[in-house]
Order: structure tokens, then sequence, then C-alpha cells
């Protein structure tokens, strides 16, 4: 298993404006997860502990970013997950 760290992205294309009551509306964020692509910031690593400390320790990079962290486990075709 790997984890990647991905960047949280809210396009305005992915906005909708819906009703709420009379009379208001609220607007919906819809987020995009893309494969964070900073220079000197790796993206994969073994463990979530190891995600975690390349981000505070590229903290400085890594500014006025949304970030989450994955699990990503691979099936085979044989079976064998990794």
């Amino acid at each position: 298993m790997k984890y990647i760290i991905y960047e949280m992205i809210t396009p305005e294309h992915l906005q909708k404006v819906v009703p709420e009551g009379y009379g208001y509306t609220k607007i919906l964020y819809r987020n995009v997860l893309e494969k964070l692509d900073v220079l000197g910031v790796e993206s994969e690593h073994q463990t979530l502990e190891m995600a975690m400390a390349e981000i505070v320790s590229k903290k400085d990079k890594l500014k006025h970013l949304e970030l989450t962290i994955l699990p990503v486990v691979t099936v085979s075709w044989d079976g064998e997950v990794s």
C-alpha cells in the first residue's frame, strides 16, 4: 500500500447554486483531487507518517494549499493485494 498526497481544488464550473428556503440560495462547492505537483515535494510515500512528515518539512512550499492523504491499494490480476 502507498499513500499519495493530493491537492483539493475547487473549480468554479463545479459550483452549484441551489435554493434554500423562501428566497434564499446557497452555493455548493465540489472539490477535485489532483496529485500534488510541487517542485521538491514527493507525493507518494510508504506510510501515512512519512507523508505527514513530508508536508510538515516542506510547509513553506505548500502554503495556501488544501491537501489530503489517501491510501492506494493495488489488487493484481492474481488477487495479490499490495
